[in-house]
């Protein structure tokens, strides 16, 4: 699986140019948050789908139900092993007690969708794209569940809605699996209006996340040096531990390259909205720490990760 570094570079850069924009937008008031939550839902609902389903109609049909179901299984035991990691991590950091749910959250859950989609689509193709959807179901799951239990912890107020489970997400990732193993196909106009349609993923997410983090609270942000040595561990250490273990049993190289660029993305966003939700002030400015700092960082290593394990 040979690329040009600078050709990944370029690919990832004009993504994080479009998180620029949404940034100024963002600051600007273009993109207010109310503004956010309703293109956030747009794209998730929308055009995040026609955006998987498309890229499925266009793969190339190399690809088996075995190696399917492959991805389907490992992605379970990727968040089984990287659990493991995630839960010493608050204790290497010396993090106090009160911030552990949260740094275990941030390094468990990385932002496989909004991210982890389009730069695998970019750097690694429309057959790793189907991958990543199937890989990301088990996650959608974890994270309303597992994930929410670490950020809030035993609130009473928590109230997990079990119909998140069959969000949009997760049923384009079924549908584009039986789409694929059936090779069924659609009238010309259907795929175009797919094409269309999920051709506002990529510049729309991207710039709802930079909106997202011009509303982050800055004030004090960049002076907590946990921070910084957890996101050399949410950035590099995790996706290189990643190669090292599943390298050992996973041939398949455009399997095995998605899995460590999922795992290189930065923080979930999911983080703040959970934090804010349940109003925990001490978690919600941990978070939004972790998903700028991270998110900003990785425009760095993710080609450093491209280079170091894909090429």
């Amino acid at each position: 699986m040979k690329m040009d570094i600078f050709v990944v570079f370029s690919k990832i850069f004009v993504l994080f140019l479009l998180i620029i924009i949404g940034f100024i937008a963002g600051k600007l008031k273009i993109m207010d948050e109310e503004m956010n939550g309703k293109f956030s839902r747009l794209i998730l609902t929308i055009s995040l789908p026609a955006y998987v389903i498309n890229a499925v109609l266009q793969a190339e049909h190399t690809t088996t139900a075995q190696q399917i179901l492959q991805v389907f299984l490992i992605s379970f035991l990727f968040y089984a092993f990287n659990a493991l990691i995630a839960w010493f991590v608050p204790f290497l950091l010396g993090a106090p007690k009160a911030e552990r749910g949260m740094y275990r959250f941030m390094a468990l859950f990385s932002n496989s969708g909004f991210m982890g989609f389009p730069i695998t689509q970019s750097v690694l193709g429309n057959t790793a794209l189907l991958y990543a959807s199937v890989y990301n179901v088990p996650s959608a799951l974890l994270v309303f569940s597992l994930g929410l239990y670490l950020v809030v912890g035993n609130n009473d107020k928590v109230k997990i809605n079990y119909r998140i489970f069959f969000n949009p997400g997760i049923v384009a990732a079924v549908l584009s699996m039986v789409i694929y193993l059936m090779d069924i196909s659609f009238p010309a106009v259907v795929e175009e209006t797919l094409e269309l349609t999920g051709q506002m993923m990529i510049p729309g997410a991207m710039m709802v996340l930079g909106a997202s983090l011009a509303t982050l609270p800055l004030k004090g942000i960049f002076g907590d040096w946990r921070v910084y040595v957890f996101c050399l561990i949410r950035l590099i250490a995790i996706p290189y531990i990643t190669w090292l273990v599943f390298g050992l049993f996973v041939d398949d190289p455009l399997m095995l390259g998605m899995i460590v660029l999922i795992s290189a993305m930065p923080v979930a966003n999911n983080a703040t909205l959970f934090a804010a939700r349940y109003h925990d002030r001490e978690a919600l400015d941990l978070s939004s720490k972790g998903v700028f700092i991270s998110t900003v960082l990785s425009v760095f290593t993710i080609p450093l990760m491209v280079y170091l394990l894909l090429l």
